[in-house]
């Protein structure tokens, strides 16, 4: 598979239990390896548009980090700092 669009899905048929999933799953696990990672999107409250969360994209690995900090800084267990 040599994709590389949007909007394209994977269908596997085939009787129960024969493995399908796992197969296309190893496939693509296989073929993600050779590429690099993408990057981390992270979600963030929105004060003034509570059910539209700001989008921040980082730099692949970073997101988790920045979850880390936001404690660090006396944030909430969710990296949500509560004097944003």
């Amino acid at each position: 598979m040599d994709i590389r669009s949007d909007g394209y899905n994977i269908f596997a048929m085939g009787p129960m239990g024969t493995g399908k999933s796992s197969t296309v799953f190893d496939f693509l696990s296989r073929q993600a390896a050779s590429l690099p990672a993408p990057d981390d999107w992270v979600y963030v409250h929105n004060f003034a548009t509570p059910h539209q969360p700001n989008a921040i994209r980082m730099p692949a690995g970073q997101g988790k980090s920045s979850q880390i900090h936001g404690k660090a800084r006396g944030g909430s267990p969710g990296g949500h700092n509560a004097g944003f």
